[in-house]
């Protein structure tokens, strides 16, 4: 029986081309919270229902955006979800700068055609804020906001691999420094994750260096 067909221009996976690093995170946010708003019987407030995430940016009732593409708040009247990486901090593992070698010899000292298994932890958050003109629709965004997270945490923790992702922190209610009519709730979500690689020894490694002046 002859095997059945398959597409290999099938897409492939970016985990599976770059790896797990903090970025995938951000556009996971961010699919997660315009599929969220982008159907009114997703959304938990009725007060937020009118609020219709649309792909078209002169349709859509509400932005859902990178920091990066957040404009001037004078310009936007609708309210505004912001997707904020933070700093990511590298934890030391093990001896080696923090590498831990987890098979194979040192990495000082690998030989030829050998290999030895590292990794480090890395860990780091995201902050989304809940933007609007009304402090009460801030808050309220702020709240729909947090609880999608939380309701999808362990599902984000189990498909990308991460060793922790949670909701750490619902910030307390701003004024925007750019604008006095604006209001900002933050929503962090922390995690951890591990990244790891493998050392390929393709020759001995050098035992002394010569370095020669003319």
């Amino acid at each position: 029986m002859a095997a059945e067909p398959y597409n290999v221009d099938a897409e492939i996976s970016g985990l599976c081309n770059t790896g797990l690093h903090a970025s995938i995170l951000t556009g996971v946010i961010l699919r997660l919270m315009t599929g969220h708003f982008a159907d009114a019987e997703h959304i938990s407030d009725p007060e937020l229902t009118r609020f219709i995430w649309d792909a078209d940016p002169s349709e859509s009732k509400i932005l859902i955006v990178p920091v990066w593409q957040w404009a001037t708040p004078g310009s936007q009247q609708r309210p505004a979800i912001v997707v904020k990486r933070n700093a990511l901090r590298v934890q030391q593992l093990g001896l080696s700068d923090g590498e831990a070698v987890l098979s194979g010899p040192d990495l000082d000292s690998v030989p030829a055609n050998a290999t030895a298994n590292c990794q480090v932890g890395m860990i780091g958050s995201h902050t989304v804020f809940a933007i609007a003109t009304l402090a009460a629709q801030a808050e309220r965004l702020g709240a729909e906001i947090a609880t999608r997270l939380i309701q999808y945490a362990n599902a984000i923790k189990s498909e990308l691999g991460f060793h922790r992702c949670r909701v750490a922190e619902i910030g307390a209610i701003n004024k925007l420094e750019e604008s006095s009519e604006t209001f900002v709730v933050p929503v962090t979500v922390a995690y951890k994750y591990v990244n790891a690689w493998t050392v390929w020894s393709e020759a001995p490694f050098l035992k002394r260096l010569v370095v020669e002046t003319r």
